[in-house]
């Protein structure tokens, strides 16, 4: 999708510097209007100017994920949920080893779940519900130790839930709406000591 039909635009791909491409919003205390919180919108860079975030949640983006994608080793966040993405989530993924939180969630996502992203063993929050993905959770998906959030509600997926038993810092984990075997016994399910949210 060009920038032009984006909600936003963050002026991405003009003249600026890319860590430009960005809007902050500032948002008041409601009992303490001294103090505020800022959200970054579009493109932050690290004080080397190198990209660590991109977020643009709910922004009319469509199309396919680009694989160049890969290439922005430093990446630690990425929210492109409540999007129109469409196609499969690019293997290029699993080079960004620094990320920490990746979204993708509410979008049109089709293909199934690589091995590969266990290699983001960083990754705190995995967002991909609310998408068309198939296939079962691969079993690699167990190395993902630092993983709290995890959401694959509503979409296709089937198969087996064992390698959850090995996610011992989960805290939510949303699988409603899909075709899984909740062959986990009650004896693993302890050994997720942090388990708050299970959907």
């Amino acid at each position: 999708t060009k920038s032009s039909e984006w909600d936003e635009s963050f002026e991405f791909c003009s003249k600026r510097t890319v860590c430009l491409w960005r809007r902050i919003i500032s948002a008041h205390s409601p009992n303490n209007t001294a103090n505020h919180e800022e959200t970054n919108l579009g493109v932050t860079c690290d004080p080397e100017g190198r990209i660590v975030a991109i977020n643009m949640p709910s922004n009319n983006i469509q199309g396919s994920m680009i694989r160049e994608i890969g290439h922005l080793s430093k990446l630690q966040h990425l929210a492109l949920n409540h999007n129109f993405l469409t196609g499969e989530i690019p293997e290029e993924l699993s080079e960004l080893t620094q990320l920490t939180y990746l979204a993708l969630h509410y979008n049109a996502l089709q293909g199934t779940l690589s091995r590969s992203i266990s290699k983001l063993t960083d990754l705190h929050v995995l967002g991909l519900g609310d998408n068309r993905l198939s296939g079962t959770i691969p079993a690699e998906w167990a190395e993902l130790s630092s993983l709290i959030t995890l959401g694959l509600d509503n979409n296709a997926l089937e198969g087996s839930l064992n390698m959850l038993e090995f996610l011992l810092k989960i805290k939510r984990v949303y699988l409603n709406s899909n075709g899984f075997n909740h062959n986990i016994t009650e004896a693993s399910w302890s050994l997720m000591e942090e388990l708050q949210e299970l959907d």
